[in-house]
C-alpha cells in the first residue's frame, strides 16, 4: 500500500539482468497505473517508477520528486 496515498500498490520482482527488475501496478478507483523498471545502481538499489526516481532497500521502495522530497513509499507485506 502506498504510504502517502493509500493506493494499493502491487509489485513483482523478476531476477533478470545484474540487479533484477520490478513491475508495479496501482489499482484504485481514482487511479489505475502500471509501470516497470530495471533495478540499477552500484548497490542495485535504484528504480525509476511512475515518472519518479526511487530507492529500494530490503522490500521497501521510496519515490522522490526532482527536489529529493519523498512522494510515496511501498513496503512488501508478503
Amino acid at each position: 500500500m502506498g504510504a502517502n496515498t493509500a493506493h494499493n500498490i502491487y509489485c513483482r520482482y523478476d531476477n533478470i539482468g545484474k540487479c533484477g527488475a520490478i513491475d508495479c501496478s496501482i489499482n484504485h478507483f481514482t487511479l489505475k497505473a502500471q509501470n516497470s523498471s530495471e533495478i540499477y545502481g552500484e548497490r542495485c538499489d535504484r528504480v525509476d517508477l511512475f515518472g519518479l526516481k526511487g530507492k529500494a532497500t530490503c522490500g521497501y521502495i521510496a519515490w522522490f520528486d526532482e527536489n529529493g522530497e519523498i512522494v510515496n513509499s511501498w513496503y512488501k507485506t508478503r
